[in-house]
């Protein structure tokens, strides 16, 4: 089977990674002939070896000769994008992610069979703004594939799109499997470290985490915060944690290149956003046998079973009291999928005094902790694999074959 993939590879971020690895994946388990249809000039370098090694044909959607085409005249273009598709020979192609481009990435679409075209949802969906070029691009689309059940309520009640539509959740992916089955204790000689794992946005609703240390503290819980990550809200966070007079107890650890040693040092994960499509990075301190306190709101609520495995969280606090508690506010969503109403609402945040609670119960007892661990890691095993996740992505793909 020929699979073509119409992508952007020139930043670096979690559906680049995920592609690569779908690809080398693929190529040797089911044996894909991958074409790639390249929208910008460049692959990044991180991923440009792996990713050449498992694709050998790469064309470019608007590049010649490593400079980019005229805007006009139009038909220039239309006419250099036909001959790549001609020349690309899929029998399928999946866009990734495509939803923004403008003229272009419409034009993408137009140069293949529409019923041929899958469009893969990886939050697009949320992120891609309403206008009509995004929607005749869903339009060429024969069906579509959802990273997470709300990225499918979010195409439904969004977008109206009325193709079908096959629910494939992400895993985690190989190159993140831990060597061995974790088994974690509770560890009573040190204070508790919560982590997160995150980029420093205000839609990461880092602050609430931050507001439930001295929370905590004041019940007499020894807790600190390790934080991997980096980001634009930075200072504000390490200026609110020095308020709140638990600066000292707060580790900003940056980029972390290891992050199975950074869920190794930490006892459980921590993840309030706002908005999140699917929340890898949930999976991947499951493997690692974390027990997990997220939001309930969009994919989170599909990965963490309340109670089992970690707390789900119902987001309460209304933005403006989000805002009260001198938390970032800044480029926030408008709106997320709320699974409990199944409906698009608007943004809210996590109480405080809910993830203190959460922390508490999690941490209440030994027994109760071992076995939150346990089930987290089980969870990822039986549920997350990416070999499963691979293999329902093809049995969607393999109708075409031929």
């Amino acid at each position: 089977m020929r699979l073509g993939h119409i992508v952007n590879l020139e930043s670096l971020g979690g559906v680049e990674v995920q592609f690569a690895e779908f690809a080398a994946h693929t190529r040797h388990r089911h044996e894909i002939d991958h074409a790639l249809l390249m929208t910008d000039r460049r692959i990044h370098d991180y991923l440009d070896k792996e990713i050449r090694a498992v694709i050998p044909t790469v064309l470019h959607s608007q590049h010649l000769l490593g400079r980019q085409l005229p805007r006009k005249p139009q038909w220039v273009r239309d006419r250099f994008l036909a001959e790549s598709a001609r020349r690309l020979r899929t029998d399928v192609q999946l866009f990734w992610n495509r939803l923004t481009g403008g003229s272009h990435a419409l034009a993408e679409a137009r140069a293949f069979e529409p019923e041929k075209n899958i469009f893969w949802d990886h939050g697009a969906s949320w992120l891609a703004p309403d206008n009509t070029k995004a929607r005749s691009m869903l339009a060429h689309m024969g069906q579509a594939i959802s990273n997470s059940w709300a990225s499918k309520r979010m195409l439904e009640l969004r977008w109206n799109f009325t193709g079908p539509i096959t629910v494939c959740r992400n895993a985690l992916r190989p190159s993140l499997v831990p060597p061995s089955r974790p088994l974690r204790t509770l560890e009573r000689r040190r204070p508790l470290r919560l982590g997160i794992a995150a980029r420093l946005l205000s839609l990461k609703g880092i602050a609430s985490a931050i507001h439930a240390i001295p929370i905590l503290r004041a019940r007499g819980m020894p807790v600190e915060l390790h934080i991997a990550g980096d980001g634009p809200d930075r200072d504000a966070l390490y200026q609110l944690g020095c308020r709140l007079g638990v600066d000292s107890v707060i580790f900003y650890q940056g980029l972390v290149r290891d992050m199975g040693a950074f869920y190794a040092g930490i006892d459980c994960l921590v993840h309030l956003s706002l908005r999140e499509p699917f929340g890898g990075v949930l999976v991947e301190a499951m493997a690692h046998g974390c027990p997990v306190i997220a939001t309930r709101i969009d994919g989170m609520a599909e990965i963490v079973r309340d109670g089992v495995d970690g707390r789900s969280l119902a987001p309460t606090l209304s933005i403006s009291d989000y805002r009260n508690l001198d938390a970032p506010v800044h480029g926030l969503p408008d709106y997320v999928y709320d699974p409990d109403v199944d409906d698009i609402v608007g943004p809210r945040a996590v109480n405080p005094e809910d993830v203190a609670e959460a922390v508490q119960y999690v941490f209440r007892d030994e027994a109760t902790y071992a076995a939150m661990s346990d089930q987290a890691a089980r969870r990822v095993m039986d549920d997350f694999a990416f070999s499963d996740h691979a293999d329902e992505v093809m049995r969607v793909l393999r109708p075409y074959e031929g």
